[in-house]
């Protein structure tokens, strides 16, 4: 009799130790569409950064920060800030500031495009949202980089806090802010096009 409980005790432990085993492959299909989002945007977000990192991408970025620089200095100009612009500085007798690499914007709109680029639906919803949100994120940091020289200007004592830490915290936030816009958008357009296509 004692050797019958001992094989009903095995069996019970072998069949506790078989729920535990983890379902590599149920798990796959369970979630693959979410795991296929995050790892393709993984992997855009390091292929577009390790791009961004590259000589190569100095021919797209000094042309950038030189357009920053300049369309700030116009627009300071207008309300009388007789700012100067030389390549990617803006300055006046009272401050210097320099759009360098980490200034441009480049960092959040890598993290939108790859966002908006990897998302399960159609070409002619992601379009639209690259264009527009890349347009959204650049004149926002119009607005940063002007705001930035402003505060160096007439308050120096907060231009540190401005620029490390709340306009980080805005930036992604806003980034954030637009990819939910365009998703809301998106799933409203591919609803109405389902209509009129029924």
């Amino acid at each position: 009799m004692a050797k019958k409980s001992n094989k009903k005790k095995k069996s019970k432990v072998s069949k506790t130790t078989n729920k535990k085993y983890f379902d590599l492959k149920g798990f796959w299909n369970e979630k693959k569409d979410v795991l296929k989002f995050l790892l393709s945007f993984i992997f855009l977000v390091l292929l577009l950064f390790s791009l961004s990192a590259t000589d190569f991408f100095n021919v797209i970025r000094e042309p950038l920060t030189n357009l920053y620089t300049s369309i700030s200095g116009m627009i300071l100009n207008i309300f009388g800030s007789n700012a100067t612009v030389n390549g990617d500085t803006l300055s006046t007798s009272r401050f210097v500031i320099n759009v360098k690499a980490g200034c441009d914007g480049v960092a959040p709109m890598i993290l939108y495009w790859a966002t908006v680029a990897v998302f399960p639906i159609q070409w002619k919803y992601k379009w639209k949202g690259l264009l527009y949100g890349t347009i959204f994120l650049f004149v926002l940091n119009l607005v940063r980089i002007i705001s930035l020289f402003l505060a160096g200007v007439y308050v120096r004592s907060m231009f540190d806090f401005l620029h490390v830490e709340f306009w980080q915290i805005l930036f992604i936030a806003f980034t954030i802010f637009v990819w939910v816009y365009w998703y809301r958008w998106a799933q409203k357009e591919m609803l109405a096009d389902k209509r009129i296509s029924s």
